[in-house]
């Protein structure tokens, strides 16, 4: 089932309009290179794409404790590695991992918010994080570990993570994303933050930090109920949202200080110098480590964005769009009347609607043209049959020749008389069902009277940081476009049509297709357009889907002339050059249309000849064939190198890794379960895995030759770069 991104209701998967509100439910819309779902948002922290089917939370928890060296050399049972290369965009949340059973245990993990991530589309992420060294961090009896092969130290970072609670490996690999999402290290990497003694009991979790160059030294608690948290790039200061009053504390790892309680969220920059925070009470301050904090705003509903270094604060307020400028005592107001803001950008340009779902009556859309007629039609009366002839008895006649010549004449008279009967019954008969047909267009003027549909009339606008300007008045809506991020760009739907259709009432058959009509008449005549900036103009295309716009904002990609069946099309591209968009060209033929993006390298990366069971396929890279049997969507780039799976196997959970580099495929290993890559572009990889036990063999990719760091590993722990630890929705 879908839902109606108006209404809510639950239509079939079928469904192109809501029978309920009239609104048109979209295909898949592509933002910035990610494939998403009408129903699909971008986290407001990192920008990540998030699914219907993909609930993306943030960050959890971290932990501490013992250390131990790790083995000078490679581990004899190491995997033998073969050569290849490659570089991709980032796996998609470990999305693609069947789901494990879960025990009576799991609810230890519901005080982090254990997240079930199925990643149908790509999910392109951004691994690494704060990484500067060549470490990686995974989960390993039920506990976390940091290991750095570089600097040949392995340090168990937890000690009693789940509070003693005995915990299944497939519990902590379930749960593995919530934790990780709470783990961050300093800039220089020497410090890490992590959650312990996790309590299905707590508003929060527990939070330590550790000194990773002082592996013998006892973790220290900073704070429970920890919901939220951000620390400075140094690892000295740590601002978190703490308990059910979600209080806001300052703390410089010894003493903390209380700045706010009933805090919804907060940003803050890079030395926690400030801190800007929105209250429950719907107000937004910023508060200074050098002077009195400043109310922005109150009576706000919704922080639009907020600049890296909180100089720059943008809501939303009584329908308007205002913008603070930290230099300044007062807010600016930069648009009235706003029905959605679409996107802000660093630059101070914004792209925003005005308008609304106007709900009308079906009686709208109708010319009564049968008022006339239906004002004098009344229920026609038993028609007035004339009697039946009598028939002649012969015993009533003296001869033959009389009685036979009476029967003639019964025989004509009674021709007659049912002739007669006849026409005054068919004239009863139309005259009965011209009467119903009246009590019937009573009985739909009534239900179109009451029965509405939305209309959406929607304006889209450009701020250039100065003044605004009208884009277009034929807005579909404000939700099915392309968005692209790092630039203002979009691709939208405008209607071709100012007018909307004029149904006569005599030719409804039932009042509900008066919907189907009005939206068959609207949509039908809908093109899409590219915006650059303030310009707009007409994309040429003939059902074009799942629209992307290249990270440079030079160019346009779509599929048109999609196989249903074997979901193959052509890909067409069309540069943007001065605003305006060229005459497509066809790219590519016979590309999967579920598969399009541009990986962590700005690299545009598609699939041809599909295997839709297994989901893999022929990988092309920049238009360069890779490989074939790729696994789809699951792929990193960095820097110069591709990683990717080939020959995955769903049921076992595990492929060949293989690398793609300067022009040259190397295999780096099979039976692959999961892999990271560090920052400065050292890969680990998870492999024979047990999906019995929930546990394999982590490994080291050092030059070319594979490297053992431990066994009985559960998962890699991915750890986010983004400032603000934690999760929003989790309790």
């Amino acid at each position: 089932m879908i839902t109606c991104p108006n209404c809510k209701k639950e239509l079939t998967d079928d469904a192109k309009f809501c029978d309920a509100c009239g609104t048109q439910i979209p295909e898949t819309v592509l933002y910035d290179g990610e494939q998403k779902s009408e129903e699909l948002s971008a986290c407001q922290e990192c920008e990540a794409s998030l699914t219907e089917e993909a609930a993306v939370s943030a960050p959890e928890e971290p932990v501490e404790e013992a250390a131990e060296k790790l083995p000078e050399e490679p581990a004899e049972e190491a995997p033998v590695s073969t050569g290849e290369e490659t570089a991709p965009p980032e796996p998609a949340w470990e999305a693609e991992k069947p789901a494990q059973p879960k025990s009576k245990k799991g609810i230890i993990f519901a005080a982090i918010g254990i997240i079930a991530i199925i990643a149908i589309f790509l999910v392109v992420t951004k691994l690494g994080g704060s990484k500067k060294a060549s470490y990686c961090m995974y989960l390993k009896d039920a506990e976390i570990f940091y290991s750095d092969p570089a600097k040949k130290t392995s340090l168990q970072v937890s000690s009693r993570l789940t509070s003693g609670e005995k915990v299944s490996n497939a519990e902590l690999s379930g749960a593995s994303y919530s934790i990780g999402s709470y783990i961050t290290l300093n800039k220089d990497g020497n410090r890490i933050f992590f959650p312990d003694r996790i309590s299905p009991d707590s508003e929060g979790v527990t939070l330590y930090y550790r000194d990773i160059k002082k592996p013998d030294q006892e973790a220290v608690k900073i704070d429970s109920d920890i919901q939220f948290y951000a620390i400075d790039n140094k690892g000295t200061k740590i601002a978190y949202i703490k308990g059910s009053d979600k209080v806001l504390y300052l703390s410089d790892l010894n003493n903390k200080e209380k700045l706010a309680s009933g805090i919804y969220s907060f940003n803050v920059n890079d030395d926690l110098s400030k801190i800007g925070y929105f209250t429950d009470e719907d107000s937004y301050y910023i508060w200074y480590a050098n002077k009195d904090k400043v109310k922005v705003a109150s009576d706000i509903v919704y922080i639009e964005f907020v600049a890296e270094d909180l100089s720059e604060v943008y809501y939303t307020k009584n329908e308007s769009l205002y913008k603070y400028v930290e230099s300044k005592a007062d807010s600016e107001k930069i648009a009235s009347d706003v029905n959605s803001i679409i996107f802000i950008y660093d630059s101070g340009e914004v792209y925003f609607t005005r308008g609304e779902y106007a709900e009308k009556p079906l009686i709208d859309f109708v010319m009564d043209d049968m008022a006339d007629f239906d004002a004098t039609a009344v229920e026609p009366s038993w028609p007035d049959y004339p009697d039946a002839p009598e028939y002649p008895y012969w015993w009533n006649y003296k001869t033959n020749e009389e009685y036979e010549a009476a029967v003639a004449q019964y025989n004509l008279d009674y021709a007659a008389y049912d002739a007669a009967c006849t026409e005054l019954s068919h004239a009863y008969d139309a005259a009965y069902e011209e009467y119903w047909d009246k009590v019937y267009r009573d009985y739909m003027r009534e239900e179109l009277e009451y029965e509405t549909m939305y209309i959406g009339e929607f304006e889209m606008y450009y701020f250039d940081g100065k003044e605004e300007k009208l884009i277009t008045d034929k807005l579909v809506d404000d939700y099915d476009m392309s968005v692209l991020y790092q630039k203002p760009a979009a691709v939208v739907q405008l209607y071709g049509q100012s007018e909307l259709p004029t149904i006569k009432l005599s030719e409804v058959e039932y009042y509900y297709d008066v919907m189907d009509i009005v939206n068959e008449a609207r949509f039908s005549s809908t093109e899409r357009y590219v915006v650059a900036g303030p310009t707009i103009s007409l994309l040429e295309q003939h059902e074009a889907e799942y629209f992307m716009i290249s990270p440079d904002a030079a160019a346009v990609y779509f599929f048109d002339d999609v196989n249903d069946n074997t979901y193959e099309a052509d890909l067409y591209k069309a540069e943007i050059k001065d605003g305006k968009v060229g005459k497509p060209q066809l790219h590519a033929s016979d590309v999967s249309s579920l598969a399009l993006f541009f990986n962590e390298s700005d690299q545009l990366t598609y699939y041809k000849d599909v295997n839709y069971d297994s989901y893999k396929g022929d990988m092309f890279v920049d238009d360069k064939e890779i490989d074939y049997d790729v696994r789809l969507w699951y792929v990193i780039a960095k820097d110069d190198m591709l990683l990717y799976y080939t020959d995955w196997d769903y049921d076992r959970s595990e492929g060949t890794l293989k690398m793609y580099k300067g022009g040259t495929k190397t295999k780096i290993v099979d039976d692959v379960y999961d892999f990271d890559v560090a920052e400065d572009g050292e890969i680990f990889y998870l492999c024979d895995y047990s999906n019995n036990y929930n546990a394999g063999t982590l490994y080291r990719y050092n030059k070319g030759k594979p490297e053992k760091i431990s066994d009985d590993v559960v998962e890699l722990l991915w750890i986010s770069e983004y400032k603000i630890r934690g999760d929003y929705h989790v309790w």
